[in-house]
Parts: C-alpha cells; sequence; structure tokens
C-alpha cells in the first residue's frame, strides 16, 4: 500500500534523458552500486527503528508501514544484485537509483498522509526529501552513460511499482499467517 504510488513521470523521464546523454564512458563496479544502497538502507533505518521501539499512536499502522519497508529494501538489494549479474549489468546503477529515490519518495508520500505513523515525522520526511535530492544528484554525476534499448529502459521505468506490488502481497501474506497464528493460539487461553 505504502509503495504502490509511482514517482512523478518528470524525474523518470528526466533520469532517463540525463542516462542517455551523459559523456562519461566509465564502467560502474559494484562498489558504486553498493555503497549507495548501504547508506541509504542505514538512513531509513535510523530514521523509522525508534517508532518500533517507543510508543506510538496506531502501532498496527506502523508495524505495517515498518515490514514494508524493510521488505522494500530488501528487494531493492535482491534487484539490485540480479540486475548485476545479469548480461544488463550497465542497468544496475540506475535501476538502484530508481528504486532508493521510490522508497524515499513512498516513506515522504506515506508519513505526510498519516502524521502519527512514525515518531519525529518532520524529521522524516525532511531525511526522506534530502535523499531523494541527494539520490537524483548521485544519479546525474556517477552513473555511466547508457546506450539505451527499450525493454531494459521499460524495465527500469516500472521496477520499483512491480516491486511494490510485490511487496504488498508478501506483507498481506505475512500479515494473514500471523493472524492465524494468534487465533490458533488465542484458542487455547
Amino acid at each position: 500500500m505504502y509503495f504502490l504510488k509511482s514517482m512523478p513521470w518528470l524525474c523518470k523521464i528526466a533520469a532517463v534523458l540525463v542516462a542517455l546523454f551523459k559523456r562519461q564512458k566509465h564502467t560502474l563496479g559494484i562498489d558504486g552500486v553498493r555503497a549507495p544502497y548501504l547508506l541509504s538502507v542505514l538512513l531509513i533505518l535510523s530514521a523509522t527503528l525508534p517508532s518500533l521501539c517507543f510508543s506510538v499512536r496506531h502501532r498496527a499502522a506502523t508495524t505495517e508501514f515498518m515490514v514494508q519497508t524493510l521488505l522494500f529494501t530488501g528487494a531493492t538489494g535482491g534487484v539490485a544484485c540480479t540486475v548485476f549479474s545479469s548480461a544488463e549489468h550497465t542497468y544496475a546503477a540506475i535501476t538502484v537509483h530508481f528504486m532508493l529515490m521510490h522508497l524515499f519518495y513512498s516513506v515522504f508520500l506515506a508519513v505526510g498522509a498519516n502524521r502519527r505513523l512514525v515518531l519525529y515525522p518532520a524529521a522524516v520526511r525532511g531525511l526522506s526529501a534530502c535523499c531523494f535530492v541527494c539520490l537524483a544528484v548521485a544519479l546525474l554525476v556517477t552513473t555511466p552513460q547508457l546506450d539505451m534499448q527499450l525493454l531494459p529502459t521499460l524495465a527500469v521505468l516500472f521496477v520499483s511499482e512491480v516491486t511494490g506490488c510485490a511487496v504488498l502481497l508478501v506483507s498481506s501474506i505475512l500479515k494473514a499467517v500471523a493472524d492465524m497464528y494468534a487465533a490458533f493460539f488465542e484458542s487455547y487461553t
């Protein structure tokens, strides 16, 4: 639910056009993909984990948000490893940047829509906006020029939304299993 809304198309098209018309011809190794991912994971966890440890107004919504955030973050790492080890490994950097930008954009929207979702919502929104802008700048600076092909480019444009749908499905299945587990053991008390 939190990661289904797409990033603005202006951001997507601008990023693809910049990657298309860049003049850098260097190749990007795994360290160029790993560093922004690990930094983003560290920032999102440090901003949202206090909401799991301390009292919040809507514990169920906060837990659902955290589960979906962690699932999307893990899926981003999985997609990054898959793309980097595939034949289209030149798209790994732009894919990771798109997915991380989608992560921070979605966190920004979710915290803005429900102010009681996490502790210190203004700080989490500010951090998300700052990370979104920094990732956009990093996308402009660090990614190499791509020889764009239609199918991989379309995959890059929609991989975040498809991953968001998969995260919602997995999260719903986990919630249903947890509810059945709780109901099963509640009948014995």
